[in-house]
């Protein structure tokens, strides 16, 4: 009984299945992590272009400033992204958030298929009513 439990053969199988299994794993969690903040990061990015854009049509009205950030929003997208805007009530502050499904690739080994990815962002079209710092200088290099 003692000698069976001695025998070292057949130790290096084992712990090969059991190194696989956890390189495997750093796999799942390196690759896996590193496209769903690459697919944040676009979705940031895409959010602001909205945001920005519908900003910059909220004195035309809602309808007007949604439209832009909704153009702006399928352009830098993908199909299948959902995309959530909403105007506060006086025309001033848009809020665009967009969400998108990532497939995983090695974590589907454990039986993670998918995870969800969002961003969200705000802009404000309001009147500048005073600017303060430093007048800027009119030099003779500058003069026309």
């Amino acid at each position: 009984m003692f000698k069976l439990l001695r025998e070292q053969k057949g130790s290096v199988a084992v712990l090969t299945a059991v190194a696989v299994t956890a390189l495997l794993g750093l796999a799942a969690i390196t690759v896996d992590i590193g496209n769903l903040y690459l697919n944040k990061t676009q979705l940031a990015n895409m959010a602001d272009a909205a945001a920005l854009a519908g900003a910059r049509d909220l004195p035309e009205g809602e309808e007007q400033a949604m439209l832009a950030a909704n153009n702006y929003a399928e352009r830098n997208g993908k199909p299948g992204d959902t995309i959530v805007m909403a105007v506060n009530g006086d025309n001033t502050v848009i809020n665009v958030t967009v969400r998108r499904q990532v497939p995983l690739i090695f974590a589907k080994v454990f039986n993670f298929m998918s995870s969800e990815v969002s961003a969200t962002a705000k802009a404000s079209n309001q009147v500048v009513t005073g600017v303060t710092g430093a007048v800027p200088a009119v030099t003779a290099t500058m003069a026309v």
